[in-house]
């Protein structure tokens, strides 16, 4: 459960016990499907909730398009609310586009953008610094690279960062975000991190990866 102290709104995450289910043949990844309610000013949102069981990596996210709102008291709204409800648990309370997205973000190089996000959500929110980042985002390979073919990273725009491919995919970004968020590896980190982190993840996973429509081999 989280509290907004900033709207006074609250988010309640809940994972089903019965739900476990895989991920295409990747036999590493294993979910627990459930609930996510939040409760705002403007009314209630339901969405499938995802809590990754393996090493405890905690993700996830709500923000597939199984979203439903509650935001007007009639008879009308509340049944369509719940039978949204009763029709997401009949489903194991697991999104319809969850599988596609995880084995596209393990195809997927992460963008240099991507990667360098990753990187300052634990560097900006713990005393973790550079040298112990690398075993979280294995970024120095991808640097030494760049820099080996010349490229300047630092004079990079932030349209260049999203068109430059790292050694990374999508997925191992998320990996190193949901790893350091869920585990205790003596950093100090800030108010509400690991939440953070996890809600951050999740975010990732479900917007559009910034290289997975890059053509490569074009005639001019």
């Amino acid at each position: 459960m989280h509290f907004n102290r900033e709207t006074g709104g609250i988010s309640l995450s809940a994972s089903s016990p019965n739900s476990e289910f895989g991920v295409g043949n990747f036999n590493d990844e294993v979910f627990h499907g459930g609930l996510n309610l939040s409760i705002t000013a403007d009314g209630i949102k339901a969405a499938p909730y995802l809590h990754r069981l393996v090493c405890t990596n905690g993700m996830v996210t709500r923000s597939f398009e199984e979203s439903f709102n509650l935001n007007r008291n009639t008879t009308e709204s509340w049944t369509t609310f719940w039978q949204n409800l009763e029709r997401i648990e009949k489903s194991g309370f697991k999104p319809v586009a969850f599988t596609n997205k995880v084995v596209n973000a393990r195809e997927t190089r992460a963008s240099f953008a991507e990667m360098e996000r990753t990187m300052n959500l634990i560097l900006g929110n713990s005393k973790c610094d550079l040298d112990n980042l690398q075993q979280f985002i294995n970024y120095k390979p991808t640097f030494n690279r760049l820099h080996s073919a010349g490229i300047d990273t630092i004079k990079l725009t932030p349209g260049q960062k999203r068109n430059l491919r790292t050694g990374l995919s999508v997925w191992d970004c998320i990996n190193g975000v949901t790893d350091f968020a869920s585990h205790n590896y003596g950093f100090e980190k800030s108010a509400n991190c690991d939440r953070h982190l996890q809600l951050q993840a999740g975010d990732i996973l479900t917007k559009d990866f910034d290289t997975q429509n890059l053509i490569l081999n074009q005639p001019y």
